[in-house]
């Protein structure tokens, strides 16, 4: 069997996005004659064959994956219990509804990941890496449920939690729209479906997310719930590994388009950040805005939500040089947004440096993600 990790293939137009069919990958596919090793569309006999490879990021990934795994056991969650009884009642609802919508977010990846995305990813490292992904948002899942019952909650309160979507319209409608993009995909299987599937996954992982993981380390710095959120500091750790694969996936499937798909691709990524955006504030006003949560203010919370979704979304799979007068004024917009709340990547210890363990009382766990986290500008 011969592999090619350098095929030339013919660039896509953006007429045929809607055209090409994804097909879900042979569980064994013996009778090719030649492995073609792309992210997507290539040929594989679905044998995880790493001898040679052809996407480096995702080896590196993988290992730096595996390398900080961790458990329920590496954070203390003793006085949890007694510092969510001093949590304000504005306080207490968006300590839950946040947890809801966290929640939700890692229960569909945990179901979107394997059959929606990985299904149709046909180079083997790539493919190591979402089911990693996958096993950590299971994990995830797990941690707040752990949560949960570590706060002596009864089992009706916790099931109130899960299901507080029912009573907050914001956020039903926030749940039905991510989801609904992932069906769309599971309904017509194209690969512009897939593309906008693939989008979105990166607004989940890049975006969706980071208010809510401010919030807690705000309540931390102030000696509340900090086991809640030493844990939401590692699951916060874990996502930004899961950013850096849809953004490399991302920039994989874009460099299979000829420029003008490309361009268009671009402008579909700006009209679903705005949208994003728009529901994020709106939620976050709701949970934290308007004087609810001290240290939160409207205001920054639109300011972060800018940032992230440039420095997340934006500018790493974005080739501004490709962008038309319109969208490069968006982009050097987005870009001149700040992050309001520099003590928050401080606090989660995001950008590498000497690790400040006391601030939340964790295990060594710490130490090993900084060593990890110095190397991600390589990716």
């Amino acid at each position: 069997m011969k592999r090619n990790l350098s095929k030339k293939l013919n660039k896509i137009k953006f007429e045929e996005l809607s055209t090409i069919q994804m097909k879900e990958k042979l569980l064994f596919n013996p009778d090719i004659e030649e492995e073609n090793v792309q992210i997507i569309l290539g040929e594989t006999t679905n044998i995880l064959v790493l001898e040679d490879t052809k996407y480096e990021w995702a080896v590196k990934l993988y290992d730096a994956m595996v390398a900080v795994r961790w458990t329920k056991e590496d954070v203390n969650m003793i006085d949890d219990p007694i510092t969510y009884t001093k949590l304000t009642q504005n306080e207490r609802e968006a300590y839950d509804g946040t947890l809801c919508f966290l929640t939700f977010l890692d229960s569909l990846q945990v179901n979107n990941l394997s059959s929606n995305v990985s299904a149709y990813i046909t180079a083997p490292e790539v493919v190591l890496c979402f089911a990693e992904q996958t096993a950590i948002e299971a994990q995830h899942s797990y941690i707040y449920q752990h949560i949960y019952q570590s706060l002596k909650l009864k089992r009706a309160e916790i099931l109130a939690i899960y299901y507080k979507y029912e009573e907050i319209p914001i956020l039903k409608e926030r749940n039905e729209f991510i989801a609904k993009i992932y069906q769309d995909f599971v309904d017509h299987k194209s690969l512009l479906n897939y593309i906008r599937s693939t989008i979105a996954d990166l607004l989940l992982e890049g975006l969706y997310f980071y208010n809510g993981f401010a919030f807690f380390y705000i309540l931390a710095s102030r000696g509340l719930v900090m086991g809640t959120s030493g844990n939401i500091k590692l699951i916060n750790k874990d996502e930004l590994f899961h950013t850096l694969i849809f953004q490399n996936t991302l920039i994989g499937i874009l460099e299979m388009l000829d420029d003008d798909a490309k361009l268009k691709v671009y402008e579909m990524i700006f009209d679903m950040v705005d949208v994003a955006i728009n529901q994020e504030i709106e939620w976050s006003n709701l949970m934290y805005g308007n004087g609810k949560i001290l240290g939160i203010t409207n205001m920054s919370i639109n300011d972060y939500t800018h940032h992230l979704a440039f420095t997340n979304i934006i500018e790493p799979v974005i080739d501004n040089n490709l962008l038309d007068n319109g969208l490069l004024e968006k982009y050097n917009k987005f870009s001149s947004f700040e992050n309001p709340y520099p003590n928050v990547t401080k606090i989660a210890n995001l950008e590498g440096g000497e690790a400040k363990g006391g601030f939340f009382e964790n295990s060594n766990v710490d130490y090993l993600t900084v060593a990890v986290f110095e190397d991600f500008n390589e990716l």
